[in-house]
Formats: structure tokens, C-alpha cells, sequence
């Protein structure tokens, strides 16, 4: 059994011990303030914070927004978001700046200057408006010592910010700017309902006090240490509304993550550790080595997998060999069927056309075992230095992999048909309940499993040979998600997926139930994310 390596450990044991010791000044100051019910906050209040809370969250979300522009929509900025927000109170330890950078740079196409700029100006920003706040509290109780060493602190900020070049004044300024007002915004409705206990100035101070707290703190979820500057008030109800606004500040966040934090590959633990960041650092296009290539394989292989397929696959072949005869010059292609356990001739039909082409090969399994399984193993076995699945309906016509070879010639690792993509040359059939449902379907699929994918379960999917043997000895599906857990696997290696726009019209004799395989399909998801989501998982 490997032993934990000690930076991992040492982590866990000084969150443990930082999380003990604010529980323990949390429990002190409920045993100094008494308990929640003698405080007499109504319903209305606790119903306002969280409200407050959550507009914060939008507002920093938006703020994200607003500063990328068309690179990000909104939901990803609230996706980024949220993610950040975890870090910060699960791990507040981690270098959350540097685990960002290499964050967005992976999930999105923004250029490495652009990051850096969001980044400098926000941390420098939050320093400014942390330093901003106490200034305010300072005047508000006619500190003038504070007073001075609050304005320092925001002046030599906002000197960091101009000798800084690479920040940018306009950036920072914006930052500043829209923090300022997203404070002011979540403070105002907070302080409406503070101000029905205390004077205007105190409710100010307790807010400006417990959000800086949260925003620096080094203890996870700021337990105890946010409230602890609440004993100048010997106030039991600012102390319990201070509570409640703390805690839904954390609710949110953690109820959202609960989609966000698997939908980009990540598991609980690996927040824990610190080589995180380099495992995010080295994923996105890595080379992988140890699949050497046979100069005499031809260039795709095409994998048909086919369960009591008598009927349809006689044609799709027909079509597939006089692609290989009128494209010969230019690509040399194998044929691969795997006949998934048929009950009906599809094996004599497959047989016949393997003795007849020397380019058709049949793998057939004992049992029927699903689709999943079936494309793995063609896969896995094909020889070719791309291989292409294909459903042996031929709903997508095999004249569509013209579209994949300049890709085969940029040596691109992932080519994917699409039937969500337009374009003038693609015509796409599909009848109004499955096109209604399959609209729906591929919405939740991309919110909670593979963002950005536009169809996951086009049965026209290329892959180059290395991918095929990191990604599917690792798939895990045999039934009709094995598309999304492909996907998902490819995402969390940060390989890149190209989507091109394919023909494609409905063939009868379609296996799939719209509702019953959909709902199975939900619960693929779950699992798909539970098992294979973390970065750290094989480490």
C-alpha cells in the first residue's frame, strides 16, 4: 500500500487543526452571546441575507463577465465562480491565484495575458477594497490611528497597481470599481436588515468586517474567525445575523458546486492537495508515448459495431466499399465489425463480407454486452492510425469522413460529428419528438458532464490511435453513455475535441426508447462523474 505522500498529509492535518480551532471560537462565542433562539431574528431576515448572499454571488459572477467580454457567457462565469469560491473555503491554503490561471486556461480559450491581467487586478483590487473598508469603519468610530494605517494600506495598493505596468490602470480600476460595487450592493441589503437592531454605522462595520474576514481568511470556511471581530459589539443579534449571513454566503456555493465541480472533472480530494495545480499545468495536450505506430497500418479504421443488424448493415457496407475503392489512392482504410452477441444472421452477414473483402474484419463477442463495449473493443483492436465508429444504421453516410481527413492531416487527436452545428452544405432529419428531446438531452448532458460539446451522441467519432489507448482502457460504460464517459475522459486529459458538422437523417429500426433510455442515460451521467472525476485519481 503506497503511503500518503507528506505534503498531502501535512495539508490535511493544518486544515484539521485551523478547522478545530475556529469551531472551538465559534463554540465560545455562542457560550458568550447565548443561543439562536433568544436572538428573536425573524423568518423575513434569514430570507433577506440568504437573498443578499446570493445577488453577491451573481455580482461577482457578473463581474467575471464583464471583464472577459464574449469569451466567456455568463453561465461559465458563474461556473467559475462558484469553483473559486470552494477553493477558497474549502481549501484557503492553495495558492488560489496560480490554481486559477492554469483553471481558466484550461476550460477556456483566453490568452494567458488576459488571465493575468484578471487576475493581478482582482487580487490587488480585493487588498484595496479590504483596505477601503477599514478605512470606513475607522472614520465611522473616529479611530484616527486606524484611520492612517487603513489609508496607507489602500494608497500603497493602489501604488503596487500603477508601478505594476502589466496591470494596467484602466483594469484595475474597473476592478476596483465594480468590487466596490458589488459590496455596496450585498451591503445595502444586509444593512436593511442590521439596521432594524443597530445604528446604520454598526450594521456598515459588521458587514465591511465579516466580509473582508471571509475574503482573507485562512481558515477553512472561515469558521469562528469571521465572527470573532463581533465581540466589539456585545450585540447577540448582530452576532446571529452575522451568522446567518455567513452561512449563506457557504450554502450556495456548496449546493452549486455539487454540479459545478464533476462537470469540470474535479473530486473533493483533489482540493485538498497541492500538486493540484501542476496536474492542471500538465494535463491539457500532453503527448502520449508508449503507442508506437506500424508504418504498414492503414490510415482509419472503421468500427461498426452491430447487434442483430441484418437488415441495415448490408447497405452501410455497400456504401463503405465504394468509398474504399473511389478513395484508394488517397487513404487506405480497414473495416472492423464487431458483432455484439446477435440472436439474428448478422454474423453470417458480416462472415460473407470479410471472406469477400480483405479489408473487412469481423471480432464478435460471446454475449451481447452493449454498444460501449462493443466500440471498445474495435477500437482497441483496430490497426489503424485513426479509427472512426460509426453506427451501422448509416445515418450519418461514410462520405462525411472526407470532412475528418484535413484533420487526419493536422494530426488532430479528436474529430466528432455534429448535428447541432449548421452549416450550408449539412442537412440533418430527425423527427419532432426526438429532435425536441434530443435538444433537451444534449443540455444537460454538456451542463453536467461535458461543457462545450455541442452533440455527444453522434455515432461518427474519430480518434488517433495514442488517444484511443488512454481513453477507452479506461471507459468503464457498456451501454449507450459510453459516448459521454469518452468525452468527459478526453476533457479531464484536456485533449482537445473538434466538432464538424455532419449529414444525417433518421433510419428505421432505431433500439433506442426516448424516455426509458434517457432516464438511464441521467443516471450514466452520475456515475460517469462519480467514478471517473478527479485529476489526482491515479496519482
Amino acid at each position: 500500500m503506497e503511503a500518503k505522500r507528506p505534503e498531502i498529509f501535512d495539508l490535511f492535518r493544518i486544515y484539521r487543526l485551523l478547522f478545530i480551532t475556529g469551531l472551538g471560537i465559534f463554540a465560545l462565542l455562542i457560550y458568550h452571546f447565548g443561543g439562536f433562539e433568544s436572538s428573536g431574528i425573524s423568518f423575513n431576515s434569514i430570507l433577506l441575507l440568504f437573498g443578499a448572499a446570493c445577488l453577491g454571488l451573481f455580482l461577482r459572477s457578473l463581474r467575471r463577465k464583464l471583464f472577459f467580454g464574449k469569451e466567456i457567457s455568463l453561465h461559465q462565469s458563474m461556473s467559475f465562480e462558484v469553483v473559486m469560491q470552494y477553493l477558497h473555503f474549502m481549501s484557503p491554503l492553495l495558492p488560489e491565484k496560480t490554481f486559477e490561471s492554469e483553471f481558466l486556461a484550461r476550460e477556456t480559450r483566453i490568452s494567458s495575458e488576459k488571465i493575468s491581467l484578471w487576475l493581478h487586478s482582482r487580487v490587488l483590487g480585493v487588498y484595496f477594497i479590504c483596505s477601503l473598508a477599514g478605512l470606513l469603519v475607522s472614520i465611522l468610530y473616529a479611530s484616527l490611528v486606524f484611520s492612517v494605517i487603513f489609508a496607507v494600506s489602500a494608497a500603497a495598493a493602489l501604488l503596487v497597481a500603477f508601478l505594476r505596468k502589466h496591470i494596467g490602470v484602466l483594469s484595475y480600476v474597473n476592478s476596483v470599481v465594480f468590487g466596490v460595487i458589488v459590496w455596496g450592493l450585498e451591503g445595502l441589503v444586509v444593512t436593511s436588515v442590521l439596521n432594524h437592531f443597530v445604528s446604520p454605522a454598526d450594521s456598515w462595520t459588521a458587514y465591511l468586517i465579516l466580509t473582508a474576514v471571509i475574503e482573507l481568511s485562512p481558515v477553512p470556511f472561515a469558521v469562528g474567525l469571521a465572527e470573532l471581530p463581533l465581540l466589539i459589539f456585545e450585540s447577540p443579534v448582530i452576532f446571529w445575523l452575522c451568522v446567518v449571513f455567513h452561512l449563506s454566503r457557504i450554502i450556495p456555493v456548496l449546493a452549486l458546486s455539487a454540479v459545478y465541480i464533476t462537470r469540470y472533472k474535479f473530486k473533493i480530494s483533489d482540493f485538498f492537495n497541492p500538486r493540484i495545480i501542476e496536474f492542471l499545468h500538465r494535463y491539457p495536450e500532453q503527448e502520449i508515448p508508449g503507442i508506437e505506430e506500424n508504418e504498414d497500418a492503414p490510415d482509419v479504421s472503421i468500427v461498426i459495431p452491430a447487434y442483430n443488424e441484418e437488415q441495415r448493415l448490408p447497405a452501410f457496407m455497400k456504401d463503405i466499399l465504394n468509398y474504399i475503392e473511389a478513395n484508394s489512392s488517397r487513404l487506405s482504410i480497414e473495416v472492423v465489425i464487431v458483432d455484439d452477441g446477435s440472436s439474428d444472421n448478422t454474423v453470417e452477414v458480416a462472415q460473407k463480407l470479410a471472406g469477400e473483402n480483405p479489408s473487412v474484419r469481423l471480432l464478435r463477442q460471446v454475449r451481447n454486452q452493449g454498444k460501449g463495449a462493443a466500440v471498445r473493443r474495435g477500437m482497441l483492436e483496430a490497426k489503424g492510425r485513426y479509427a472512426l465508429y460509426a453506427d451501422a444504421d448509416g445515418a450519418t453516410p461514410i462520405r462525411e469522413l472526407d470532412k475528418f481527413i484535413p484533420f487526419i492531416e493536422n494530426r488532430d487527436k479528436i474529430v466528432i460529428g455534429s448535428r447541432n452545428i449548421s452549416a450550408s452544405d449539412v442537412k440533418q432529419e430527425r423527427e419532432g419528438l426526438r429532435s425536441v428531446m434530443g435538444a433537451a438531452f444534449y443540455k444537460m448532458v454538456n451542463f453536467l458532464a461535458v461543457p462545450g460539446i455541442k452533440d455527444t451522441q453522434c455515432g461518427f467519432k474519430m480518434y488517433r490511435r495514442d488517444i484511443i489507448h488512454k481513453i477507452f482502457t479506461r471507459s468503464l460504460e457498456n451501454g449507450w453513455a459510453f459516448d459521454v464517459e469518452l468525452l468527459y475522459l478526453a476533457q479531464l486529459m484536456g485533449h482537445s475535441i473538434v466538432e464538424v458538422p455532419v449529414n444525417w437523417h433518421e433510419v428505421e429500426g432505431s433500439k433506442i426508447s426516448p424516455v426509458k433510455d434517457a432516464l438511464k442515460m441521467l443516471a450514466a451521467i452520475f456515475r460517469i462523474r462519480s467514478r471517473q472525476g478527479g485529476f489526482l485519481s491515479d496519482s
